[in-house]
């Protein structure tokens, strides 16, 4: 995964999020939302390898205007959830796997990002839509598909199951770059 100005990540995520909290229309946002979830990853993974940066001040910034909008967005959310179970039905390539390990990600590591906001009195509901993605992962890899390891993003933690499975994932996950 190329790196990333975090700074851009943040502006990015933050205008799409001003632009989706002013939308009741979730369907005609479908591509703002992917982007906004699919900008997500790297910087949960920038975050990650680099802990420090959660203490920066653009980062705490960031964090509390974002948690203010999150909520907002749960529409979006939950469409974005449904998009991603959605395409689970048609055939697939290896690239296509790696895009919905990608898409499963961004749903965990926005959980991750916003554990301590409002956002987490949805998390129930959101995680229950999410296991169902999780079941259709499993059927899929079942079927053949998996990921190389080379396309697993460099600082993926251990959680992130589906990146390595059938395999177990590694104890600490893929280690930062």
């Amino acid at each position: 995964m190329a790196e990333q100005n975090l700074e851009e990540l943040f502006e990015r995520i933050l205008a799409a999020m001003r632009e989706l909290s002013t939308q009741v229309d979730v369907g005609s946002y479908r591509n703002l939302t992917s982007s906004m979830m699919t900008d997500v990853v790297p910087l949960a993974l920038r975050l990650r390898c680099d802990p420090a940066r959660r203490l920066d001040p653009q980062t705490k910034r960031f964090l509390d205007e974002s948690s203010q909008m999150i909520t907002q967005l749960i529409g979006h959310i939950k469409y974005y959830i449904t998009l991603v179970e959605d395409w689970f039905y048609g055939e697939w390539t290896h690239e296509e796997w790696v895009t919905a390990c990608r898409d499963r990600s961004a749903i965990a590591f926005l959980f991750e990002l916003y554990q301590h906001t409002d956002l987490q009195i949805f998390f129930p509901d959101l995680k229950d839509r999410t296991e169902i993605i999780d079941q259709l992962l499993r059927q899929k890899v079942d079927q053949g598909v998996n990921t190389p390891y080379h396309k697993i993003p460099a600082g993926t933690p251990n959680s992130h199951w589906w990146w390595w499975y059938p395999q177990d994932a590694p104890p600490h996950g893929k280690p930062c770059e």
